[in-house]
């Protein structure tokens, strides 16, 4: 069993569900591995839910714990046990319609880019892998599905584009250019409410998953449904791109709370880029003709393009960022892992592995606590509102970062065939897993409750960039485990 803070000085993170803690240990065997990930998925803790067409909401309707294969498993360990079948679906009839009042209620059934994309990753991931993706009734190509969606969204509302790159609309509006949250379904803008949708992160993660699959054989680029909306996005972010100056774009960055210079941008956008010149090196250039005009793209351009992110990256970082709307300075932040795993899974150079360390013990020195990982300093949102009466120290400890950092560590273990990093894997893997919760959902984050003052689940649950990450986070370990069997053959 896991004995958490054993001689590592980090924070003894808190068990949420006494039956995983149970399963979780300091070392583990490909075997133990697999005992929490089949409970995981007996519980439908990973069980992520796409719309016919690819969409995604932010928070997962847990209509996908009805899987026929599924339910008809669990049902038949009752043996006919009429009052225990009654209870279990009684118990699933609720978690269901929670998750659905807590996504309407908090407008969560909406999509995000970045969410969506981070939920095809883990979608393709699992796919890649029988073992990992067992018992969770996955249908082949759904992680196409999900990237297809998001640049057909993109496709059919390239006026978003279009109006910032012929200065239409100001570059420095928060509210205008690409809608990086959409209706999941219809796949229309959000009419009426002036969201934040200035977010170069968001629309790197799309162009990065689109070439990071093309480069390794898992997607073509001649692929009849990708290959239109796929070509106007590329052309279209790269001459957007320029347009806002992104190696120097003041945008809203991944918690869409601060106009600012946002490391966490730039390096998603850098390795987007990176991937997209690995495919320009083969590809050549690129050309769409719209309305008159012609927006090329060129090998050059987007070498330019990462350079200019690179160099600005090595000014700020380990910051989040030193410049902003009104002279605010933020030296750590989660966002930060984003690009950080990114990095590491396309093997871009971008940011070195020193600066990558650095970068995750500042995280775990400044935000890190029993119950999870605060975004950054100071912050007052607690999944629904601004709250004025954390204590400092106690922001909302949120659920996804720690499994992203594990993935991380485990690509620096088996590059370098450093214990450390595995051992260190190992820790975030289990805060990961000590996230899960009483109803074995992975929520978005930990708050303060405002009448108990007990820490407690906040409403947004189960969140799908959580599930997606704690997912993703079993294939990081399980790669590990195979490696270190390698090494004592």
């Amino acid at each position: 069993m896991f004995q958490p803070n054993s001689g590592s000085g980090w924070p003894a993170p808190v068990f949420h569900n006494p039956e995983v803690s149970k399963l979780s240990f300091e070392r583990y065997t490909r075997t133990g591995l697999e005992s929490v990930r089949q409970a995981l998925v007996d519980h439908g803790t990973m069980s992520l839910h796409t719309y016919q067409d690819g969409g995604v909401s932010a928070v997962t309707p847990l209509v996908s714990l009805l899987k026929l294969e599924s339910t008809a498993k669990a049902l038949a360990k009752f043996k006919g046990d009429q009052a225990a079948i009654a209870a279990y679906l009684a118990e699933l009839h609720q978690r269901i319609n929670r998750s659905l009042e807590s996504g309407i209620d908090g407008e969560l059934n909406l999509e995000w880019d970045r969410d969506a994309i981070l939920i095809g990753l883990a979608l393709l991931q699992a796919e890649l892998d029988p073992a990992l993706s067992a018992g969770l009734s996955l249908t082949a190509g759904t992680w196409k599905h999900v990237l297809k969606c998001v640049l057909q969204h993109h496709f059919q509302h390239q006026e978003d584009f279009l109006r910032v790159i012929k200065g239409d609309d100001s570059g420095m509006d928060m509210g205008k250019g690409p809608n990086i949250r959409w209706n999941p379904v219809s796949k229309a803008d959000i009419q009426g409410k002036k969201w934040g949708h200035r977010q170069n992160d968001a629309l790197g993660f799309n162009q990065w998953l689109l070439f990071y699959a093309i480069n390794r054989g898992w997607l073509s680029w001649d692929d009849q449904e990708f290959q239109q909306p796929a070509h106007v996005y590329t052309c279209l972010l790269h001459a957007f791109w320029w347009t806002v100056h992104v190696w120097e774009d003041q945008e809203l960055g991944a918690w869409e709370d601060k106009k600012a210079l946002h490391a966490s941008s730039l390096i998603v956008a850098a390795v987007s880029l990176w991937e997209q010149l690995q495919f320009m090196k083969t590809h050549g250039p690129m050309t769409y003709h719209f309305g008159g005009k012609k927006y090329d793209v060129h090998e050059n351009g987007v070498k330019e393009l990462y350079e200019r992110c690179a160099a600005k990256l090595a000014e700020i970082l380990p910051n989040e960022f030193v410049q902003s709307d009104n002279g605010d300075q933020r030296s750590v932040d989660a966002a930060l892992v984003n690009g950080l795993m990114l990095a590491q899974l396309s093997g871009c150079p971008v940011v070195n592995d020193a600066m990558t360390l650095l970068i995750i013990a500042n995280i775990e020195r400044d935000l890190m606590g029993p119950h999870g990982i605060s975004r950054y300093p100071k912050d007052m949102w607690d999944g629904r509102d601004n709250r004025h009466d954390f204590p400092a120290g106690q922001e909302a400890k949120w659920c996804h970062v720690s499994p992203m950092i594990s993935v991380i560590l485990g690509f620096m273990y088996r590059r370098t065939r450093n214990q450390n990093f595995l051992v260190h894997q190992t820790h975030h893997f289990n805060r990961g897993l000590a996230a899960v919760d009483a109803d074995w959902d992975v929520p978005e984050a930990y708050i303060i409750d405002r009448l108990t003052r007990q820490w407690v689940a906040d409403k947004n649950k189960p969140l799908a960039w959580a599930q997606a990450m704690v997912l993703l986070s079993f294939a990081g370990m399980d790669a590990s485990l195979r490696h270190e069997e390698q090494l004592t053959k």
